[in-house]
């Protein structure tokens, strides 16, 4: 498996095969993954990053997984007889559709199929294709309908933790607890679905929390404070201070005042 970025926000992005079935004269053409197979013992699909996402004008997909220990199935078809029907950047039903996907999926296949065998619309759109897809990784547009055969994996985003601990359970072991200075420790909202832990730098602070986050300076950079008089902002660990200028009082910061 392809990995193409990890990011401190708890988010793995790699390249996922595209499972399609061609037509050619209403006959399959046997294509390479028919089937699309996805199983991983840590990681899980973001559910909010990725769509279950079916192209062809002649096209049925379906997704089977776990939502943990629960099994679903869900889908949705796509269907259209003319490349006028078809509108570039829409995935709704004309050449493209999608669904969503549920929260702490760590394993599902993917099944594609056709209704008529492309034998109506073969002259533009000669394949049915089913993938899981990062959204902003893939835009539809109608000549995806004869060129996503040329297309044989996409980006998908999969969500990482810490470990099988909560935060509590980790702290206790300092030989092994990842956060490190000036960062804190995030448990997942739904731990017995999606189980371990990640860091997260304090509020004033930034940098990588599994090395050590460092204070930021919130005077250097105006929109990161809030002092009337910009020149009288002071740094401090962790946040800032703001003073007020001789004749005025206040906190300095959302007003200040003549006296």
């Amino acid at each position: 498996m392809d990995v193409t970025r990890i990011s401190l926000e708890g988010q793995i992005h790699v390249l996922q095969f595209v499972a399609r079935k061609c037509f050619s004269q209403s006959s399959v053409v046997p294509s390479k993954h028919m089937v699309t197979a996805f199983s991983l013992a840590k990681f899980t699909v973001n559910h909010t990053l990725n769509k279950f996402t079916a192209v062809g004008c002649d096209t049925y997909g379906f997704i089977r997984g776990f939502h943990g220990v629960q099994g679903y199935t869900t889908g949705c078809m796509s269907i259209c007889y003319s490349t006028e029907e078809v509108v570039d950047g829409i995935c709704s039903g004309g050449g493209c559709c999608q669904t969503s996907i549920p929260k702490g999926t760590s394993e599902f296949s993917l099944s594609v199929g056709s209704f008529r065998n492309h034998s109506v619309v073969e002259n533009f759109n000669p394949c049915s294709s089913v993938f899981v897809v990062e959204q902003g990784g893939f835009n539809f547009s109608m000549d995806l309908l004869r060129d996503i055969e040329n297309v044989n994996k996409l980006p998908v985003a999969l969500d990482w933790t810490i470990g099988n601990e909560t935060c509590e359970i980790a702290q206790k072991n300092l030989d092994t607890y990842a956060c490190q200075k000036n960062s804190k420790c995030i448990n997942d909202p739904e731990p017995d679905s999606y189980p371990g832990y990640r860091c997260s730098c304090l509020e004033g602070y930034e940098g990588n929390p599994y090395i050590g986050c460092q204070d930021i300076d919130e005077c250097q950079d105006e929109s990161l404070n809030t002092c009337t008089f910009k020149s009288l902002c002071k740094n401090e660990i962790g946040g800032y201070k703001c003073s007020c200028p001789n004749g005025y009082h206040g906190d300095g910061k959302i007003s200040a005042w003549l006296p």
